[in-house]
């Protein structure tokens, strides 16, 4: 139970950090896109003042031109006057022309940082994606065994029991005890327990087909739903189930160790809920158990 808290806890204190870690850059992100949006702001700002003053500046000079001609007396000086207005409008104009192209390499250049950010963003959230989806993945299996844990299987469970409710294909359930699991504790140590373990839970997932269910839900118990399956069928396949366990050849440090299991077997009605389903096949269980182990008992 130390181990387990231990393990939980390191488990959490990893969510933690990454989580932090996630924020810190997204935050680092979202102030990069601000600070492209203040800049780019500033930029429309200062090319709108630019503007500005450059068409002040024009209709300066036309009204100053207005007055010029209206008072000229002699053609050479209205011709000066004209054509000094003209360079200088001229000049004011390739001057704006040139502070534009300065603009445009400056704001083009923000761009194409930003597009880059951008898809580094976005490569990024996608990585990540993947890896929460492993995270969750791998929050639902039990590390020792690989199979489903408990709480992947009241999830399953709960799902199950409410499309059956919905009048859903029948569903069998079936839960494993292994048989003098303490007893081989005892004798040959927890790293021979951990063996035994992954050794029964492969020869479940090896003997059952791809569409069953198969969890560990806590110690040596685990748990199987069969979709699809009346009663019946559910204790023959439970029978052959705990034929291939009986049969497994295993062996620590040169000796024999002999593993069995015992089943308990209900079939799950439209009006079940989960807590009386199991309670049936855990009942059966006992007395499976209670009756000479290495059993299958229908409830």
């Amino acid at each position: 139970m130390a181990e387990m808290i231990h393990a939980r806890g390191e488990s959490l204190a990893r969510e933690r950090l990454q989580a932090a870690t996630v924020l810190s850059e997204v935050t680092q992100r979202l102030e990069e896109m601000s600070n492209h949006l203040l800049e780019s702001d500033s930029a429309s700002r200062s090319r709108f003042d630019d503007t500005e003053s450059l068409n002040d500046t024009m209709m300066s000079h036309v009204r100053e031109l207005t007055d010029e001609v209206s008072g000229a007396t002699e053609l050479g000086l209205l011709q000066s006057a004209v054509s000094a207005r003209l360079e200088s409008v001229s000049r004011q104009i390739c001057d704006f022309r040139a502070r534009e192209a300065v603009r445009l390499v400056e704001y083009n250049g923000r761009a194409e940082h930003m597009r880059e950010r951008i898809a580094d963003l976005e490569r990024e959230a996608q990585e990540l994606h993947s890896k929460l989806d492993l995270e969750k993945h791998g929050a639902r299996l039990d590390p020792l065994t690989g199979v489903a844990n408990r709480k992947c299987f009241d999830e399953r469970f709960a799902q199950e029991i409410a499309l059956r409710a919905q009048g859903g294909a029948p569903l069998g359930l079936l839960l494993w005890d292994i048989d003098n699991f303490k007893v081989i504790n005892d004798s040959y140590g927890h790293r021979a327990g951990d063996r035994v373990l992954q050794s029964v839970a492969g020869c479940f997932t090896s003997a059952l087909r791809a569409a069953d269910f198969v969890a560990r839900i806590g110690g040596e118990e685990f748990a199987v739903l069969l979709h699809g399956l009346r009663l019946q069928d559910a204790v023959n396949i439970a029978n052959q189930v705990r034929t291939a366990v009986q049969g497994l050849r295993f062996h620590f440090r040169g000796t024999p160790v002999r593993i069995t299991v015992s089943c308990g077997i209900t079939e799950l009605n439209r009006e079940d809920a989960s807590e009386q389903a199991f309670d049936r096949a855990d009942a059966a269980l006992y007395r499976a158990k209670s009756g000479g182990k290495n059993l299958c008992i229908a409830a």
